[in-house]
């Protein structure tokens, strides 16, 4: 409430990969903040290079949640993880562009050519 006081116009979220957790956070964020619509909620997604990768920021990362069927996924995937990472990435968009005021992609390892590639693929 402080910050919407001081003139916080939107949200920003650290990076989601559980579409029902992030739900919940934002319903009671809007709870919350009832004059901040959820329209002003920018959503982060980090596409998921490796398993490695996932297990760090579901370890080692405060607040992170990585679904099983996710961690599922990368470890099926084998050496093609960082592939299936961004498959999740367009996925988590496509569903959160129903609801939510707009996503940020947050590359890892500096990895910005792969923003190019999401973007074509949620147009």
């Amino acid at each position: 409430q402080m910050k919407k006081e001081a003139g916080a116009e939107f949200i920003i979220t650290q990076p989601v990969f559980d579409l029902q957790a992030a739900r919940r956070f934002l319903d009671h964020a809007g709870a919350s903040l009832p004059s901040l619509p959820i329209r002003s909620i920018l959503v982060g997604v980090m596409p998921l290079a490796s398993l490695k990768h996932a297990c760090f920021l579901l370890n080692e990362v405060p607040g992170i949640v990585i679904p099983p069927g996710t961690m599922e996924r990368l470890e099926k995937a084998g050496a093609e993880a960082g592939k299936e990472g961004m498959n999740l990435a367009v996925e988590l968009i496509a569903k959160l562009k129903e609801w939510a005021g707009g996503v940020y992609i947050m590359p890892q390892f500096h990895r910005y050519d792969l923003v190019a590639e999401i973007i074509e693929a949620v147009k």
